[in-house]
């Protein structure tokens, strides 16, 4: 039984995809995901998450990413999860809670990325060197504050170089 659980994504959106599929709220937030696999909300609720939710269960990877260019192509930028034996057990809460981090963290590795990569030497090549070095061993972790604080010194170096 595949079946996606779908979040602030409108039905005109869902009409075309030939997919069964579950509306979520903010009251299955305490709800473990196997359970909600198992009920049925085409009511079209909206849950106070600022981005829109896909979780994908029991789907082949084509067809995942099928659905996901599908919905893509529709312009909806939504955050697509698959399920996992680990996270069936998991509440709705706390897997979005693991997505959202998740989320935060391949936003701020990307910035940081595109940071590096348009980041000019300047004058002084030995300091943005070690600089950058020092940027590049943040972005292979997992730290996000300290992501957020290398983006941070990366912006001010280059004002002060350019």
């Amino acid at each position: 039984m595949s079946k996606c659980l779908i979040a602030n994504i409108s039905k005109e959106m869902m009409n075309d995809l030939e997919i069964d599929y579950s509306y979520l709220s903010d009251r299955d937030l305490q709800t473990k995901m196997n359970d909600l696999v198992i009920q049925s909300n085409q009511e079209e609720t909206k849950m106070s998450l600022s981005l829109s939710f896909v979780y994908m269960y029991d789907y082949e990877e084509e067809k995942m990413s099928k659905i996901t260019k599908q919905l893509k192509s529709k312009g909806i930028n939504a955050i697509f999860v698959a399920s996992t034996p680990y996270n069936l057990s998991w509440s709705l809460k706390d897997l979005l809670d693991e997505v959202m981090q998740e989320h935060e963290l391949f936003q701020t590795k990307a910035r940081l990325k595109e940071m590096m990569m348009q980041f000019s030497l300047g004058e002084n090549k030995k300091q943005a060197e070690m600089v950058l070095m020092e940027a590049f061993i943040i972005f292979q972790g997992n730290d996000v504050k300290a992501m957020n604080q290398m983006i941070e010194k990366l912006e001010s170096l280059q004002k002060d170089l350019g």
